[in-house]
């Protein structure tokens, strides 16, 4: 109790400690390690478009993350870029990033020891935010040892000294289900719009940002049942029931409204309200090849009528039916479609066997072999002492649905991804798992020396 008293008394300098040491991790792998080939791609997708204002090379990624990081790049004079290339009239990403970095006259050390620093930044913003979130919750002792859990996570720490966008699309995603928290225990306009407008920023940082809507849907409807504080758009008449249930699905609408706006000044309302294959057919880069066999695999997916049926149906809806998001942003989520099922169909070693597409149990064994043993065991020690400490199931929701959400939308992904796509969940267990220090048990000099024992190993 003598050391709760001594970390309570020096929480803001230990935590200044904590992001200190995270930043100079970043630093130091920075300096040393080579770019690789995602941020080549990366990093000319943001300054391409901060450049020319063309989104060609957008195919894949959203360009929040890519922007931001191309930002600082802005203060180095007599960057050249190879507009003049085969590869730029083919929009071919992969072949202009080489050329762009090592064949044009550029300091290639210079501009990634810049763009790095925007990975940097949001990483700490990260750290703080999970400390944030963890102390309202839990107390001081739990912030700090959930910001110990982030700093010092080898995950963490690898993709923040990267120019890629895992890092930023894991920050607004916690963002984002951190001020739906923050809407359940204050429900006002205010946090639900704050709340819309994050997860917006969320949907421009990375496309599986779209994969935490049934999370998000679920939370918001806890925040509006479960809250001490109901918020009433608007009365009407004598049914209570009725006009609980059109709050209700006001709130959802209004946020998603907000976070669809967000994402549509983003991209400059390109191509919204316009059917999708009128701007196929007025965008030069596309691939129209592509268009049509994504659209044709579509059809396959109606299970209740006929592949010729579905088809037709699908070519009138792409061809008279106006879309509600951007082009490039839905263009984007059809590249990523056709990338997907072009990977689903190749096979991969897992486990001395040979599968089409990964078993259920993947993404569980790639999060045992990949996560720490010590931050293993502090999540078993968690649920194992769950009833010792103090009990507050409505807020622990909100850090295990997106998780578990997350999880099962992998489990039936019929391809392999990498650990990265994992990286949003990563900040939910250490906040979830920072409430062990609230443990009450018998022996609690034991459970204290274990966690010592258990947090120096972590550090090793």
């Amino acid at each position: 109790m003598e050391i709760c008293k001594i970390i309570k008394k020096n929480e803001k300098f230990i935590m200044f400690i904590l992001l200190l040491i995270l930043t100079l991790q970043n630093a130091l792998s920075s300096y040393y390690l080579s770019p690789t080939a995602d941020e080549l791609k990366h990093l000319t997708r943001g300054y391409v478009y901060l450049k020319t204002g063309d989104q060609r090379f957008s195919n894949v990624h959203p360009l929040l993350i890519n922007t931001l990081n191309a930002i600082s790049l802005l203060f180095i004079k007599g960057i050249n870029l190879p507009l003049e290339h085969d590869s730029w009239k083919n929009n071919k990403v992969i072949e202009f990033a080489p050329k762009f970095f090592f064949h044009s006259g550029n300091d290639l050390e210079k501009m990634f020891s810049l763009a790095r620093i925007p990975t940097f930044i949001l990483s700490v913003i990260l750290g703080f935010v999970v400390y944030l979130w963890a102390k309202k919750l839990y107390g001081v002792v739990s912030g700090l040892f959930a910001l110990f859990l982030y700093v010092l996570s080898p995950n963490i720490v690898a993709y923040s000294g990267l120019v890629t966008n895992d890092l930023g699309s894991a920050l607004f995603i916690f963002l984002s289900i951190y001020t739906i928290w923050l809407f359940y225990k204050n429900p006002s306009i205010k946090n639900l719009l704050v709340g819309g407008f994050v997860f917006g920023l969320a949907l421009m940082s990375k496309y599986y940002a779209l994969h935490f809507i049934p999370a998000i849907i679920i939370l918001l409807l806890i925040a509006y049942y479960k809250s001490a504080k109901k918020i009433v758009f608007y009365r009407f008449g004598k049914n209570a029931k009725i006009y609980k249930l059109f709050n209700m699905l006001l709130m959802i609408v209004l946020f998603f409204f907000i976070s669809w706006l967000t994402l549509n000044i983003g991209y400059k309302f390109d191509g919204t309200f316009k059917s999708l294959e009128y701007s196929v057919m007025h965008d030069p880069g596309v691939d129209k090849d592509m268009y049509s066999r994504i659209i044709e695999k579509s059809a396959s997916f109606a299970p209740i009528m006929s592949k010729e049926t579905s088809l037709k149906l699908v070519k009138y809806m792409t061809s008279n039916v106006p879309i509600m998001l951007p082009y490039r942003y839905a263009k984007g989520i059809f590249y990523s479609t056709d990338a997907t099922l072009e990977r689903s169909s190749k096979q991969f070693y897992f486990f001395e066997n040979v599968y089409q597409k990964p078993p259920r149990y993947y993404y569980l064994v790639m999060f045992l072999f990949k996560e720490q043993v010590p931050i293993l065991i502090f999540l078993i020690l968690t649920m194992l002492l769950y009833r010792k400490i103090k009990k507050n199931y409505i807020d622990d929701c909100f850090l295990l649905i997106p998780a578990l959400t997350f999880l099962i939308f992998f489990s039936i992904n019929p391809v392999a991804n990498g650990f990265r796509h994992m990286l949003p969940v990563l900040p939910l267990l250490y906040v979830f798992s920072s409430k062990l220090t609230n443990a009450k048990v018998k022996n609690q000099t034991l459970l204290n020396y274990s966690l010592i024992i258990l947090m120096i190993w972590y550090i090793i």
